[in-house]
């Protein structure tokens, strides 16, 4: 299956990220998967804005999942999880390895790669 990824214009270090990407999709272990990126204007794109929103609400819960605050659920937030499918999860460093030491044998066992 091939990706095609679509960033918010303007942001800092979307030159890097392209780069990084170009590099991925000529050399890299999945590269193969991405088939385009581009770069554009949040305004003309409800995904991005929807995403944008999404990731401001999370980040803003985040304090709370972690303890850090102790202020009830953002009512924000609580309205867009109550309408679509959510599943939320913090992940630390050593989780990360855990989930892909996991995919990374289920795609060996299954002889799959990448």
């Amino acid at each position: 299956m091939q990706i095609e990824f679509v960033f918010e214009a303007g942001d800092e270090g979307a030159g890097e990220l392209a780069g990084q990407l170009e590099k991925e999709k000529a050399s890299g272990r999945y590269g193969r998967r991405i088939w385009a990126w581009s770069f554009e204007d949040k305004r003309g794109i409800g995904a991005l804005q929807a995403a944008d929103f999404a990731a401001y609400e999370t980040t803003k819960q985040l304090v709370r999942t972690i303890g850090a605050e102790e202020r009830a659920i953002r009512k924000s937030l609580e309205r867009l999880i109550s309408r679509v499918r959510f599943v939320g999860e913090y992940f630390e460093v050593q989780s990360l390895r855990e989930l892909l030491h996991r995919a990374n044998y289920r795609s060996s066992r299954d002889g799959r790669s990448g």
